[in-house]
């Protein structure tokens, strides 16, 4: 006999059963901005936050300009932790052509 959840499980996390401090997942950035790629770098850090009136997620550069927004079957998971005042950032993991992928998790600490 089957049993288990097989509710949605995207990338080994589960929308509904993973905490706040263990989502993590990896992704692309949407429209990023043309202007500031060249200056993005592998393993640059950048913040996460809230946009378009809590609706989007984007992510910004250490001077806290808007690099881009994501899109991905995570995000309402981290716009829900986001609104609950949770930190994540995300790092650059690979950077080509218009293509860069992040790696977004909690941020435990400000060290």
């Amino acid at each position: 006999m089957a049993g288990g959840n097989f509710g949605p499980n995207i990338g080994g996390i589960g929308v509904n059963s993973t905490s706040c401090e263990d989502l993590i997942f990896s992704t692309n950035i949407t429209t990023p901005e043309e202007n500031l790629f060249n200056d993005l770098k592998i393993e640059e850090v950048l913040d996460v936050k809230l946009t378009d009136n809590n609706k989007a997620v984007g992510l910004f550069n250490k001077n806290g300009i808007v690099i881009g927004s994501i899109v991905d079957p995570e995000v309402l998971k981290l716009i829900k932790c986001l609104k609950e005042e949770k930190n994540f950032i995300a790092v650059i993991k690979e950077k080509q052509d218009a293509y860069i992928e992040v790696l977004i998790f909690y941020k435990r600490n400000d060290n």
